[in-house]
């Protein structure tokens, strides 16, 4: 018994290693997630005008075009209750802020994050808010929430591609679907009902 426990560890550790290496490195890989949470540690005293919202706010609503300092922390598939998060986590930073814009869709009101088709995208507000929404183990890592295919990809295209995966301007508005990137009718696109697996 003792034999084959040894046996087992050795056989198992290297993929352990492997599984820890992952983490370490898809967690140091640059997303909308980490660069909006670092602007908003570093710039939340001075926003005055903070856009919520799911994909509609993202790629619809452009802060630089706000008279006042405005910033979109919207992000897809992003529910009222994690919009509720992220206001309560910087309530006590956003001493200049005068005006939230909450875009209500048809969805808004009965969509919970955890049980839809983008329920991967969880860990994005554990891991990198700090926030404590889900009872699930794997929400917690980023190794477990994604298949593993997914992961290597996303590191392949930073590590060795050098393109890290923040498709938004420093504002945070969402540029994947703009016309000079995506010719073509952007609804059809925005619509068709795909899941995309990312970070």
């Amino acid at each position: 018994m003792k034999q084959f426990l040894t046996k087992t560890i050795y056989l198992s550790l290297p993929i352990v290693l492997a599984a820890i290496s992952m983490e370490i490195l898809l967690r140091f890989t640059p997303s909308d997630y980490t660069h909006k949470k670092a602007y908003l540690d570093q710039h939340a005293s001075e926003i005055e005008t903070l856009i919520l919202g799911s994909s509609h706010a993202f790629y619809g609503i452009d802060p630089a075009y706000f008279k006042t300092k405005a910033f979109n922390a919207s992000h897809i598939s992003q529910p009222l209750n994690y919009d509720f998060e992220l206001l309560k986590k910087y309530q006590d930073s956003f001493s200049s802020l005068k005006t939230v814009v909450l875009p209500i869709s048809y969805f808004s009101f009965f969509t919970q994050l955890e049980t839809s088709d983008e329920a991967w995208r969880v860990k994005n507000y554990i891991i990198y808010y700090g926030m404590d929404t889900s009872d699930k183990l794997s929400d917690y890592t980023e190794v477990f929430s994604n298949r593993t295919d997914v992961n290597i990809k996303r590191l392949i295209k930073y590590y060795l591609l050098g393109r890290p995966a923040i498709s938004c301007t420093h504002l945070g508005w969402g540029t994947s679907f703009n016309s000079k990137k995506r010719p073509g009718p952007v609804c059809s696109r925005q619509n068709s009902g795909t899941t995309t697996h990312q970070g």
